[in-house]
């Protein structure tokens, strides 16, 4: 009878000891959860698809949201950016003509582009759609870099930014 009340006073033991552990850790992890807010794990992101690496950034001046970017010409050839586009949804929020050249690994820096009709809240995470608007100029297909119809080609992408105070 001793022998079976010392497994059971070790098999007590043991859960108590495991069970304190396990609250504990319930009551780290349900702290995280509420205090951390859910935005603080968003990615940011900017992708224009695979020929349009950029950087973006949102923030508010004067009560309104802009935008500023950089996009890195990743064809082997240059490009000429026509215009690019900005909505929310269905909304257009902006078109910045551009009309620049941006030769095979170049860079072109849009800055200070304000974004029409979106609500200014620092601290939030935005998703926003953008469509850029290029000529095609390589050597073999329009090497003078004309505006040719047939050559215009459209790309979209998505931005995802925390809006920040500027």
């Amino acid at each position: 009878m001793n022998k079976k009340h010392k497994k059971g006073q070790a098999a007590i033991e043991y859960l108590t000891t495991y069970g304190w552990a396990l609250l504990i850790l319930v009551i780290v992890i349900a702290a995280i959860v509420t205090l951390v807010p859910s935005t603080a794990f968003v990615a940011e992101e900017c992708n224009l698809g695979p020929g349009f690496p950029c950087n973006a950034q949102m923030y508010t001046s004067e009560d309104k949201v802009h935008t500023s970017m950089r996009i890195i010409n990743g064809y082997g050839y240059k490009v000429k950016v026509d215009e690019i586009k900005f909505y929310k949804g269905d909304q257009l929020l902006a078109t910045k003509p551009v009309k620049e050249d941006i030769g095979a690994g170049e860079e072109l820096l849009l800055e200070d582009v304000l974004l029409e009709g979106m609500e200014s809240s620092n601290n939030r995470v935005e998703s926003i759609k953008a469509e850029l608007g290029y000529i095609n100029c390589a050597h073999e297909v329009n090497p003078s870099c004309d505006e040719v119809e047939e050559l215009k080609h459209t790309v979209s992408g998505r931005i995802i930014a925390r809006v920040t105070a500027q």
